[in-house]
């Protein structure tokens, strides 16, 4: 029975021993991404990663997004593309928030700091405050307290907002403007380039919102390991800063990338 594959999983990486070196019994969860200083050596954190030969050219998995521009005018929620070479296609979905607001209707007998919530939509709520009115109590300015992160948009036009207050005051409505929300990876996919991965944000009526993809399970650009399984201690105390990497074994191809042993090599 082998003691390792060309799988990048716990279960295929190599065993290793502090003292007795491969070939131990010693279960591959332990060392799999194991992030626990002193866990084998004092004064270190130490774990197993395989690194394939297209990591090491500079590709990975789809881990997060990052939102550029929110952009504004979404009639619906956004939706999100994510194109570029790929042996795995990678998935998201996108939420929206509301990122401007227009007074249509000021009411009568408000007060500033009332807190107003929108109708309608799904996920969480947009929520405005009162910031000036003037003498006859019609609300002149607001500001947006919370932006929401909606799965189905609010109504947009002319919405009835319902007050948290005790606070008199009627008529008020506003029409909102929605932007890109919080944003989930929900398949990292594989193998995809820093140099050409893009996210593409559509969705009714939306413009200028901007969204990049991060990549991880690089674990073996430019940090000089060879293609296989590899070991990395890192030290602490002392010794922090001080990344040491070792190839324990070399081999021509590993398959897939395992998402968690990317937090040894950040």
């Amino acid at each position: 029975m082998p003691l390792w594959s060309n799988t990048d999983a716990n279960t295929s990486a190599p065993k290793y021993a502090v003292a007795g070196g491969l070939g131990v019994s010693a279960n591959g969860d332990v060392l799999y991404a194991n992030t626990t200083a002193d866990a084998f050596v004092p004064g270190a954190t130490i774990g197993v990663f395989g690194v394939s030969a297209s990591e090491k050219s500079g590709t990975g998995n789809v881990a997060t997004l990052v939102i550029t521009s929110a952009g504004s005018g979404f009639t619906a929620r956004p939706t999100l593309s994510i194109t570029g070479a790929n042996t795995v296609q990678a998935v998201a979905i996108a939420n929206a928030k509301t990122v401007g607001v227009t007074i249509t209707a000021a009411g009568t007998g408000y007060v500033a700091g009332q807190v107003f919530t929108a109708t309608g939509g799904t996920g969480t709520a947009t929520t405005l405050t009162i910031t000036t009115v003037n003498g006859s109590g019609n609300v002149t300015a607001v500001s947006i307290t919370q932006a929401g992160d909606y799965t189905a948009l609010p109504t947009l036009t002319n919405n009835p907002f319902t007050s948290n207050t005790t606070v008199a005051g009627t008529g008020f409505t506003a029409t909102l403007s929605m932007g890109v929300g919080s944003t989930l990876v929900t398949t990292v996919g594989e193998q995809y380039n820093s140099s050409d991965v893009t996210v593409t944000v559509g969705g009714a009526g939306g413009t200028g919102a901007v969204v990049a993809p991060v990549l991880t399970g690089q674990e073996g650009t430019s940090k000089g390991v060879l293609a296989g399984w590899n070991l990395r201690k890192e030290g602490s105390g002392g010794r922090a800063g001080r990344v040491q990497y070792e190839c324990l074994v070399a081999m021509g191809s590993i398959s897939g990338d395992g998402a968690d042993d990317t937090l040894l090599a950040p």
